[in-house]
């Protein structure tokens, strides 16, 4: 359609381009906590990564005291799609 979107910039390999340099430099990193996804539960992603606004990574944090492993993490991730 001829329309370009960049959704972010990234790190230019050297600054002789000031314009790629200020782009780099622009984006924005946001860290949020218990995300909701959903309208029908109360289910919430611990932490969620941003770049520009456009979710990146997620992460489930647990706590061993507590019993948690990262299986239990990674078993919460399939039960969210079942879910939402």
């Amino acid at each position: 359609m001829g329309i370009k979107i960049s959704l972010c910039a990234f790190r230019p390999a050297s600054g002789l381009n000031p314009a790629s340099l200020r782009a780099y430099e622009a984006n924005i990193l946001t860290a949020m906590r218990q995300v909701r996804y959903s309208l029908r539960c109360e289910n919430a992603i611990d932490v969620v990564l941003f770049v520009n606004g456009l979710p990146i990574i997620t992460m489930e944090l647990k706590n061993t005291l507590t019993g948690s492993t990262y299986q239990t993490a990674e078993a919460q991730y399939p039960d969210r799609h079942r879910k939402s």
